[in-house]
């Protein structure tokens, strides 16, 4: 992929990202914003999508065996999921004891805190049955991530993904 085409992928997604906070952010910015109130599911998808594309060529481009594809995916998401998880524990639970009332819906979702942390860690909470991580409901996204890491891994057989997707 040339810088060219790398920088105009980025701002694509970069825009995509902002059309999502810019759709969350008609509930809580008094009117402001109320033009992009019905993008977010547009952009997450055509986000999504040019990540898919983006992930694929990356893994062209650096001619990944299966092994070193599975430790970059790895890293790449725990590296978000693990500050993630922390700070949405931390927060949590700070919040919840500065002023439980606010906390006591998002509270009965997580009656089970251990197993709320567990599918978070795992990214399983979001694959079968809706199970908020705490009051960070935008984690959902990085379980769809993770199983697109794996559907890609399974999709492609051979010892190197990049020989793999010359075929396609």
């Amino acid at each position: 992929m040339n810088n060219q085409l790398s920088i105009y992928l980025d701002l694509m997604r970069f825009i995509a990202a902002l059309a999502v906070f810019a759709s969350h952010a008609t509930g809580f910015s008094g009117g402001w914003f109320w033009q992009f109130g019905g993008m977010g599911h547009e952009a997450v998808v055509f986000f999504f999508v040019l990540s898919g594309f983006v992930i694929a060529f990356v893994c062209i481009d650096k001619k990944e065996t299966r092994s070193e594809y599975i430790v970059n995916r790895l890293a790449r998401i725990y590296s978000v999921a693990f500050p993630a998880i922390i700070l949405t524990i931390t927060l949590y639970f700070a919040g919840a004891e500065l002023n439980p009332a606010v906390f006591d819906k998002v509270g009965a979702d997580n009656s089970n805190q251990i197993l709320t942390i567990l599918t978070a860690m795992t990214f399983l909470n979001q694959s079968w049955v809706a199970w908020p991580f705490f009051s960070n409901l935008p984690y959902w996204s990085l379980g769809y991530e993770v199983l697109y890491y794996v559907f890609l891994a399974l999709f492609f057989s051979g010892k190197e993904l990049k020989n793999t997707l010359y075929y396609f």
